[in-house]
């Protein structure tokens, strides 16, 4: 398992994705990714190159769930 995405401008942690990689995971297309982004209902953590932690996925995903259902990582 990586534990850090190594790129010319900065070294990120596990903890956050890029948007393809969060797409991917959703099994959404990216642009539904940015379009979230865009509208605000989904937080970065950083904006050029725009990555996105994994508790703002999980915080975005747990609002749309009722109270009873609850998101989390598999390990």
């Amino acid at each position: 398992m990586r534990k850090h995405i190594y790129n010319t401008d900065r070294v990120t942690d596990i903890n956050e994705l890029k948007v393809t990689e969060v797409a991917d995971i959703i099994g959404v297309s990216p642009t539904y990714i940015y379009r979230l982004i865009r509208n605000n209902r989904l937080p970065t953590t950083s904006e050029n190159p725009i990555y996105i932690s994994k508790n703002n996925i999980l915080e975005y995903f747990q609002k749309l769930l009722p109270p009873t259902i609850t998101v989390g990582w598999a390990n």
